[in-house]
Protein backbone atom coordinates (compact mmCIF):
# COMPACT_ATOMS: atom_id res chain seq x y z
CA UNK A 1 0.00 0.00 0.00
CA UNK A 2 1.52 3.34 -1.03
CA UNK A 3 2.58 5.65 1.77
CA UNK A 4 2.94 2.84 4.31
CA UNK A 5 6.49 2.46 5.63
CA UNK A 6 7.95 -0.96 6.30
CA UNK A 7 11.55 -0.12 7.20
CA UNK A 8 11.48 1.43 10.68
CA UNK A 9 14.71 0.81 12.61
CA UNK A 10 15.06 0.54 16.38
CA UNK A 11 16.03 4.21 16.89
CA UNK A 12 12.92 5.28 14.99
CA UNK A 13 10.83 2.90 17.09
CA UNK A 14 12.23 4.54 20.24
CA UNK A 15 11.33 7.97 18.87
CA UNK A 16 7.81 6.71 18.20
CA UNK A 17 7.59 5.36 21.75
CA UNK A 18 8.76 8.74 23.07
CA UNK A 19 6.10 10.51 20.98
CA UNK A 20 3.49 8.20 22.52
CA UNK A 21 4.87 9.00 25.99
CA UNK A 22 4.34 12.70 25.29
CA UNK A 23 0.66 12.05 24.61
CA UNK A 24 0.34 10.79 28.17
CA UNK A 25 -1.00 7.66 29.82
CA UNK A 26 -4.48 6.33 29.17
CA UNK A 27 -6.65 3.86 31.02
CA UNK A 28 -9.00 1.49 29.25
CA UNK A 29 -8.46 -0.65 26.17
CA UNK A 30 -11.36 -0.25 23.71
CA UNK A 31 -9.08 1.09 20.98
CA UNK A 32 -6.43 -1.51 21.79
CA UNK A 33 -9.00 -4.26 21.30
CA UNK A 34 -9.86 -2.83 17.86
CA UNK A 35 -6.18 -2.59 16.99
CA UNK A 36 -5.44 -6.19 18.00
CA UNK A 37 -8.35 -7.35 15.85
CA UNK A 38 -6.33 -6.14 12.87
CA UNK A 39 -3.63 -8.64 13.94
CA UNK A 40 -6.00 -11.63 14.29
CA UNK A 41 -6.70 -11.11 18.03
CA UNK A 42 -3.44 -12.68 19.27
CA UNK A 43 -4.41 -12.14 22.92
CA UNK A 44 -7.35 -14.55 22.51
CA UNK A 45 -5.25 -17.30 20.96
CA UNK A 46 -2.52 -17.34 23.57
CA UNK A 47 -2.47 -19.20 26.89
CA UNK A 48 -1.90 -16.33 29.30
CA UNK A 49 -0.89 -16.06 32.93
CA UNK A 50 -1.91 -12.55 33.99
CA UNK A 51 -0.22 -10.99 37.04
CA UNK A 52 -1.23 -7.86 38.95
CA UNK A 53 -0.22 -6.42 42.33
CA UNK A 54 1.54 -3.50 44.01
CA UNK A 55 4.78 -5.22 44.95
CA UNK A 56 6.42 -8.46 43.88
CA UNK A 57 4.64 -8.93 40.57
CA UNK A 58 7.84 -8.69 38.53
CA UNK A 59 9.55 -11.22 40.80
CA UNK A 60 6.55 -13.59 40.74
CA UNK A 61 6.36 -13.34 36.93
CA UNK A 62 10.08 -14.13 36.68
CA UNK A 63 9.79 -17.13 39.01
CA UNK A 64 6.78 -18.52 37.13
CA UNK A 65 8.51 -18.12 33.77
CA UNK A 66 11.71 -19.73 35.09
CA UNK A 67 9.76 -22.79 36.28
CA UNK A 68 7.94 -23.11 32.94
CA UNK A 69 11.23 -22.67 31.03
CA UNK A 70 12.81 -25.40 33.12
CA UNK A 71 9.89 -27.72 32.31
CA UNK A 72 10.52 -27.15 28.62
CA UNK A 73 7.64 -24.82 27.78
CA UNK A 74 8.32 -22.05 25.29
CA UNK A 75 7.35 -19.17 27.56
CA UNK A 76 6.93 -15.48 26.80
CA UNK A 77 7.43 -12.84 29.49
CA UNK A 78 6.16 -9.25 29.42
CA UNK A 79 7.27 -6.97 32.28
CA UNK A 80 7.89 -3.30 32.98
CA UNK A 81 9.64 -0.98 33.28
CA UNK A 82 12.88 -1.54 31.41
CA UNK A 83 16.25 -0.40 32.75
CA UNK A 84 18.11 0.38 29.52
CA UNK A 85 16.35 -0.86 26.37
CA UNK A 86 12.68 -1.30 25.52
CA UNK A 87 13.56 -4.81 24.34
CA UNK A 88 13.93 -5.89 27.99
CA UNK A 89 10.14 -5.76 28.37
CA UNK A 90 9.46 -8.62 25.92
CA UNK A 91 11.29 -11.94 26.00
CA UNK A 92 10.89 -15.59 25.12
CA UNK A 93 12.82 -17.98 27.34
CA UNK A 94 15.93 -16.12 28.44
CA UNK A 95 16.23 -14.01 25.30
CA UNK A 96 14.90 -10.47 24.84
CA UNK A 97 13.18 -9.56 21.60
CA UNK A 98 15.71 -8.37 19.00
CA UNK A 99 15.74 -4.63 18.32
CA UNK A 100 14.97 -5.28 14.65
CA UNK A 101 11.98 -7.46 15.57
CA UNK A 102 10.56 -4.84 17.92
CA UNK A 103 11.04 -2.15 15.26
CA UNK A 104 9.25 -4.30 12.66
CA UNK A 105 6.24 -4.95 14.90
CA UNK A 106 6.13 -1.29 15.96
CA UNK A 107 6.10 -0.18 12.32
CA UNK A 108 3.19 -2.52 11.57
CA UNK A 109 1.29 -1.24 14.62
CA UNK A 110 1.94 2.38 13.61
CA UNK A 111 0.75 1.67 10.07
CA UNK A 112 -2.52 0.15 11.33
CA UNK A 113 -3.12 3.04 13.73
CA UNK A 114 -2.66 5.56 10.91
CA UNK A 115 -4.83 3.46 8.56
CA UNK A 116 -7.73 2.55 10.82
CA UNK A 117 -8.03 5.26 13.48
CA UNK A 118 -8.83 8.97 13.49
CA UNK A 119 -6.03 11.33 14.48
CA UNK A 120 -7.71 12.17 17.79
CA UNK A 121 -7.81 8.46 18.79
CA UNK A 122 -4.34 8.42 20.25
CA UNK A 123 -2.58 5.35 21.64
CA UNK A 124 -0.46 5.52 24.79
CA UNK A 125 3.02 4.04 24.84
CA UNK A 126 1.89 1.21 27.12
CA UNK A 127 -0.90 0.27 24.70
CA UNK A 128 1.61 0.10 21.85
CA UNK A 129 4.19 -1.98 23.74
CA UNK A 130 1.46 -4.30 25.09
CA UNK A 131 0.14 -4.84 21.57
CA UNK A 132 3.71 -5.56 20.41
CA UNK A 133 4.10 -8.22 23.14
CA UNK A 134 0.85 -10.00 22.25
CA UNK A 135 1.72 -9.96 18.53
CA UNK A 136 5.28 -11.16 19.10
CA UNK A 137 4.28 -14.03 21.37
CA UNK A 138 1.51 -15.13 18.98
CA UNK A 139 3.70 -14.97 15.87
CA UNK A 140 6.43 -16.95 17.65
CA UNK A 141 4.06 -19.70 18.82
CA UNK A 142 4.81 -19.52 22.54
CA UNK A 143 3.19 -22.21 24.68
CA UNK A 144 2.40 -19.74 27.46
CA UNK A 145 2.74 -15.96 27.90
CA UNK A 146 3.28 -14.44 31.36
CA UNK A 147 1.91 -10.88 31.30
CA UNK A 148 2.56 -8.34 34.05
CA UNK A 149 0.14 -5.44 34.38
CA UNK A 150 1.55 -1.94 34.13
CA UNK A 151 -0.75 -0.04 36.49
CA UNK A 152 -3.69 -1.37 38.47
CA UNK A 153 -5.55 -4.10 36.63
CA UNK A 154 -9.14 -3.28 35.72
CA UNK A 155 -8.25 -0.66 33.09
CA UNK A 156 -4.71 -1.79 32.34
CA UNK A 157 -3.91 -2.44 28.67
CA UNK A 158 -2.85 -6.04 29.40
CA UNK A 159 -6.41 -6.72 30.62
CA UNK A 160 -7.69 -6.72 27.03
CA UNK A 161 -7.74 -10.53 27.34
CA UNK A 162 -10.94 -12.51 27.96
CA UNK A 163 -9.77 -16.00 29.01
CA UNK A 164 -6.50 -16.15 30.95
CA UNK A 165 -5.15 -19.53 31.96
CA UNK A 166 -4.63 -18.21 35.50
CA UNK A 167 -4.76 -14.72 37.03
CA UNK A 168 -2.36 -13.95 39.88
CA UNK A 169 -2.63 -11.09 42.38
CA UNK A 170 0.52 -10.45 44.42
CA UNK A 171 1.05 -8.24 47.48
CA UNK A 172 -1.22 -5.19 47.55
CA UNK A 173 -0.16 -1.90 49.15
CA UNK A 174 -0.56 1.85 48.76
CA UNK A 175 0.88 3.20 45.50
CA UNK A 176 -0.29 5.20 42.46
CA UNK A 177 -3.10 6.66 44.58
CA UNK A 178 -3.92 9.31 41.96
CA UNK A 179 -5.06 6.53 39.62
CA UNK A 180 -6.09 3.64 41.85
CA UNK A 181 -7.52 5.27 44.96
CA UNK A 182 -6.15 6.19 48.37
CA UNK A 183 -7.17 3.13 50.40
CA UNK A 184 -6.24 -0.56 50.31
CA UNK A 185 -9.89 -1.37 49.59
CA UNK A 186 -10.06 0.87 46.51
CA UNK A 187 -6.72 -0.36 45.20
CA UNK A 188 -7.73 -4.01 45.76
CA UNK A 189 -10.88 -3.53 43.66
CA UNK A 190 -8.74 -2.11 40.83
CA UNK A 191 -6.32 -5.04 41.00
CA UNK A 192 -9.27 -7.44 41.23
CA UNK A 193 -10.44 -6.09 37.88
CA UNK A 194 -8.29 -8.72 36.15
CA UNK A 195 -10.57 -11.49 37.46
CA UNK A 196 -12.63 -13.05 34.67
CA UNK A 197 -15.71 -15.30 34.81
CA UNK A 198 -15.14 -19.00 35.45
CA UNK A 199 -11.40 -18.61 35.80
CA UNK A 200 -8.63 -19.55 38.23
CA UNK A 201 -7.35 -16.85 40.60
CA UNK A 202 -4.22 -17.02 42.74
CA UNK A 203 -3.95 -14.57 45.66
CA UNK A 204 -0.80 -13.81 47.65
CA UNK A 205 -1.17 -13.98 51.45
CA UNK A 206 -2.57 -10.46 51.85
CA UNK A 207 -4.43 -8.92 54.82
CA UNK A 208 -7.95 -10.20 55.57
CA UNK A 209 -9.67 -7.14 54.04
CA UNK A 210 -7.87 -7.78 50.74
CA UNK A 211 -8.86 -11.44 50.84
CA UNK A 212 -12.52 -10.59 51.52
CA UNK A 213 -12.74 -8.25 48.53
CA UNK A 214 -11.04 -10.68 46.12
CA UNK A 215 -13.11 -13.58 47.46
CA UNK A 216 -16.28 -11.56 46.85
CA UNK A 217 -15.29 -10.83 43.24
CA UNK A 218 -14.45 -14.51 42.69
CA UNK A 219 -17.83 -15.62 44.07
CA UNK A 220 -19.64 -13.11 41.87
CA UNK A 221 -17.77 -14.31 38.78
CA UNK A 222 -17.88 -18.00 39.75
CA UNK A 223 -14.10 -18.20 39.69
CA UNK A 224 -11.95 -20.57 41.74
CA UNK A 225 -9.73 -18.85 44.30
CA UNK A 226 -6.38 -20.32 45.33
CA UNK A 227 -5.38 -18.74 48.63
CA UNK A 228 -3.60 -19.75 51.81
CA UNK A 229 -4.11 -17.56 54.88
CA UNK A 230 -0.92 -18.87 56.40
CA UNK A 231 2.11 -20.52 54.87
CA UNK A 232 3.92 -22.54 57.52
CA UNK A 233 7.42 -21.49 56.55
CA UNK A 234 10.59 -22.80 58.12
CA UNK A 235 13.55 -20.70 56.99
CA UNK A 236 16.65 -22.88 56.98
CA UNK A 237 18.94 -20.20 55.60
CA UNK A 238 18.39 -16.51 54.88
CA UNK A 239 21.55 -14.82 53.67
CA UNK A 240 22.67 -12.02 51.40
CA UNK A 241 22.94 -14.52 48.52
CA UNK A 242 19.44 -16.04 48.71
CA UNK A 243 17.36 -18.32 50.91
CA UNK A 244 16.54 -21.95 51.63
CA UNK A 245 13.21 -22.80 53.25
CA UNK A 246 10.45 -25.37 53.78
CA UNK A 247 6.79 -24.48 53.21
CA UNK A 248 3.64 -26.40 54.04
CA UNK A 249 -0.02 -25.43 53.72
CA UNK A 250 -3.33 -27.03 52.80
CA UNK A 251 -2.50 -26.96 49.06
CA UNK A 252 1.17 -27.93 48.80
CA UNK A 253 4.30 -28.91 50.69
CA UNK A 254 7.95 -28.49 49.69
CA UNK A 255 11.18 -28.90 51.65
CA UNK A 256 14.57 -27.29 51.03
CA UNK A 257 13.41 -24.87 48.35
CA UNK A 258 16.37 -22.74 47.27
CA UNK A 259 15.94 -19.30 45.73
CA UNK A 260 18.68 -17.01 44.47
CA UNK A 261 16.63 -13.80 44.61
CA UNK A 262 17.74 -11.82 47.64
CA UNK A 263 15.60 -10.62 50.54
CA UNK A 264 13.25 -12.42 52.87
CA UNK A 265 10.26 -10.96 50.99
CA UNK A 266 11.20 -13.21 48.05
CA UNK A 267 10.26 -16.25 50.14
CA UNK A 268 6.64 -15.02 50.15
CA UNK A 269 6.83 -14.18 46.44
CA UNK A 270 8.09 -17.72 45.88
CA UNK A 271 5.10 -19.14 47.80
CA UNK A 272 2.82 -17.11 45.52
CA UNK A 273 4.57 -18.62 42.46
CA UNK A 274 4.21 -22.10 43.98
CA UNK A 275 0.50 -21.44 44.50
CA UNK A 276 0.24 -20.49 40.82
CA UNK A 277 1.99 -23.75 39.91
CA UNK A 278 -0.67 -25.63 41.92
CA UNK A 279 -3.36 -23.92 39.83
CA UNK A 280 -1.53 -24.81 36.58
CA UNK A 281 -1.30 -28.46 37.57
CA UNK A 282 -5.00 -28.54 38.38
CA UNK A 283 -5.54 -27.37 34.81
CA UNK A 284 -3.67 -30.41 33.51
CA UNK A 285 -0.29 -28.79 32.85
CA UNK A 286 2.72 -31.01 33.41
CA UNK A 287 5.15 -29.44 35.90
CA UNK A 288 7.42 -31.73 37.88
CA UNK A 289 9.19 -30.96 41.14
CA UNK A 290 12.63 -31.01 39.52
CA UNK A 291 11.57 -28.18 37.18
CA UNK A 292 10.08 -26.22 40.07
CA UNK A 293 13.29 -26.44 42.08
CA UNK A 294 15.58 -25.78 39.12
CA UNK A 295 13.54 -22.84 37.89
CA UNK A 296 13.35 -21.15 41.29
CA UNK A 297 17.09 -21.52 41.85
CA UNK A 298 17.86 -19.98 38.45
CA UNK A 299 15.26 -17.18 38.58
CA UNK A 300 16.85 -13.76 38.78
CA UNK A 301 15.70 -10.19 38.15
CA UNK A 302 17.73 -7.06 37.49
CA UNK A 303 17.72 -4.14 39.95
CA UNK A 304 15.97 -6.08 42.72
CA UNK A 305 18.65 -6.30 45.42
CA UNK A 306 20.98 -7.16 42.56
CA UNK A 307 24.69 -7.56 43.25
CA UNK A 308 26.60 -6.25 40.25
CA UNK A 309 30.15 -6.21 41.64
CA UNK A 310 32.32 -7.97 44.23
CA UNK A 311 35.21 -5.48 44.23
CA UNK A 312 33.96 -3.08 45.38
CA UNK A 313 30.74 -4.62 46.66
CA UNK A 314 27.88 -2.94 44.79
CA UNK A 315 24.15 -3.56 45.04
CA UNK A 316 21.33 -1.86 43.18
CA UNK A 317 17.66 -1.98 44.08
CA UNK A 318 14.62 -0.33 42.56
CA UNK A 319 13.01 0.41 45.95
CA UNK A 320 10.53 2.99 44.66
CA UNK A 321 7.70 2.92 47.22
CA UNK A 322 7.23 2.49 50.98
CA UNK A 323 7.05 -1.32 50.91
CA UNK A 324 10.10 -1.51 48.66
CA UNK A 325 12.02 0.80 51.00
CA UNK A 326 11.12 -1.45 53.96
CA UNK A 327 12.48 -4.45 52.04
CA UNK A 328 15.71 -2.63 51.16
CA UNK A 329 16.06 -1.48 54.77
CA UNK A 330 15.87 -5.07 56.08
CA UNK A 331 18.42 -6.26 53.52
CA UNK A 332 20.84 -3.40 54.24
CA UNK A 333 20.73 -4.28 57.95
CA UNK A 334 21.58 -7.90 57.14
CA UNK A 335 24.24 -6.81 54.63
CA UNK A 336 25.98 -4.61 57.16
CA UNK A 337 25.91 -7.33 59.83
CA UNK A 338 27.29 -9.93 57.39
CA UNK A 339 29.99 -7.93 55.61
CA UNK A 340 31.05 -5.78 58.61
CA UNK A 341 31.59 -2.82 56.29
CA UNK A 342 30.23 0.71 55.92
CA UNK A 343 27.45 1.44 53.42
CA UNK A 344 27.64 4.36 51.01
CA UNK A 345 24.18 5.06 49.59
CA UNK A 346 23.22 6.82 46.36
CA UNK A 347 19.54 7.68 46.30
CA UNK A 348 17.09 9.72 44.25
CA UNK A 349 13.33 9.48 44.68
CA UNK A 350 10.30 10.58 42.68
CA UNK A 351 8.38 13.44 44.27
CA UNK A 352 4.97 11.80 43.82
CA UNK A 353 6.03 8.98 46.16
CA UNK A 354 6.15 9.20 49.94
CA UNK A 355 9.73 10.36 49.55
CA UNK A 356 10.28 11.40 53.17
CA UNK A 357 9.46 7.91 54.43
CA UNK A 358 11.41 6.22 51.64
CA UNK A 359 14.46 8.40 52.36
CA UNK A 360 14.37 7.61 56.08
CA UNK A 361 14.13 3.86 55.50
CA UNK A 362 16.87 3.76 52.86
CA UNK A 363 19.30 5.87 54.88
CA UNK A 364 18.89 4.16 58.28
CA UNK A 365 21.90 1.85 57.79
CA UNK A 366 23.89 4.11 55.46
CA UNK A 367 27.07 5.66 56.84
CA UNK A 368 27.00 8.33 54.16
CA UNK A 369 24.30 9.27 51.64
CA UNK A 370 24.64 10.96 48.27
CA UNK A 371 21.40 12.61 47.17
CA UNK A 372 20.91 13.04 43.44
CA UNK A 373 18.16 14.10 41.06
CA UNK A 374 16.57 11.31 39.03
CA UNK A 375 16.48 12.03 35.29
CA UNK A 376 12.70 12.30 35.34
CA UNK A 377 10.43 15.34 35.56
CA UNK A 378 8.75 13.78 38.60
CA UNK A 379 11.99 13.68 40.61
CA UNK A 380 12.30 15.25 44.04
CA UNK A 381 15.21 17.69 44.17
CA UNK A 382 18.29 16.54 46.13
CA UNK A 383 17.84 19.60 48.35
CA UNK A 384 14.33 18.43 49.20
CA UNK A 385 15.64 14.99 50.13
CA UNK A 386 18.36 16.54 52.28
CA UNK A 387 15.95 18.88 54.07
CA UNK A 388 15.84 17.88 57.75
CA UNK A 389 18.18 14.92 57.21
CA UNK A 390 20.39 14.29 60.26
CA UNK A 391 22.99 11.92 58.79
CA UNK A 392 26.14 12.55 56.75
CA UNK A 393 25.34 13.46 53.18
CA UNK A 394 26.42 15.15 49.97
CA UNK A 395 24.43 16.52 47.07
CA UNK A 396 25.49 15.80 43.50
CA UNK A 397 24.22 17.65 40.46
CA UNK A 398 24.11 14.57 38.24
CA UNK A 399 24.20 10.79 38.43
CA UNK A 400 27.63 10.34 36.80
CA UNK A 401 29.22 12.63 39.41
CA UNK A 402 27.37 10.78 42.19
CA UNK A 403 28.67 7.40 40.98
CA UNK A 404 32.26 8.66 40.67
CA UNK A 405 32.18 10.13 44.17
CA UNK A 406 30.51 7.08 45.68
CA UNK A 407 33.05 4.68 44.12
CA UNK A 408 35.91 6.55 45.80
CA UNK A 409 34.13 6.47 49.17
CA UNK A 410 33.18 2.79 48.82
CA UNK A 411 36.53 1.46 47.63
CA UNK A 412 36.82 -0.89 50.62
CA UNK A 413 33.20 -0.62 51.72
CA UNK A 414 29.74 -1.25 50.20
CA UNK A 415 28.00 0.87 47.57
CA UNK A 416 24.21 0.59 47.64
CA UNK A 417 22.04 2.39 45.06
CA UNK A 418 18.25 2.62 45.53
CA UNK A 419 15.19 4.86 45.37
CA UNK A 420 13.81 4.64 41.83
CA UNK A 421 13.99 2.19 38.93
CA UNK A 422 14.80 5.16 36.67
CA UNK A 423 17.81 5.90 38.88
CA UNK A 424 19.01 2.32 39.35
CA UNK A 425 18.67 1.62 35.64
CA UNK A 426 20.97 4.51 34.78
CA UNK A 427 23.46 3.67 37.55
CA UNK A 428 23.53 0.02 36.45
CA UNK A 429 24.36 1.11 32.91
CA UNK A 430 27.15 3.46 34.09
CA UNK A 431 28.72 0.82 36.34
CA UNK A 432 28.48 -2.12 33.96
CA UNK A 433 29.84 0.02 31.09
CA UNK A 434 32.82 1.13 33.20
CA UNK A 435 33.74 -2.52 33.91
CA UNK A 436 33.99 -3.47 30.23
Amino acid sequence: MSGVRIDMDYEEAVRYFNDCHLLGSKRGFDNLRKLLKEFDDPQEKLKIIHVAGTNGKGSVCTMIQAILNEQGYKTGLFTSPHLKDYTERIRIGNKDIEKEELADITQRIKNKIEEKFDKDEYFSFFEVITAAAYIYFYENDVDIAVMETGLGGRLDATNVINKPLVSVITSIGIDHTEFLGDTIEKITKEKGGIIKKNSKIVLYSNPKKVYNIIKGICEEKKSKLYYTAENNINIRYDGIDGSIFDVKNELFEYNDIKISMRGQHQIKNCCCALLAVTAFKDDGMKIDEKSIRGGLEKANICARLEKISDKPIIYIDGAHNADGADTANAFMKKLKETEKKKIILITGILKDKNYGYIRDRLTEYADKTIFVKVNNKRSALPEELADGFKGKYEICVNIVEAVQKALKLAENEILFCAGSLYLTGEIREILTRSKK
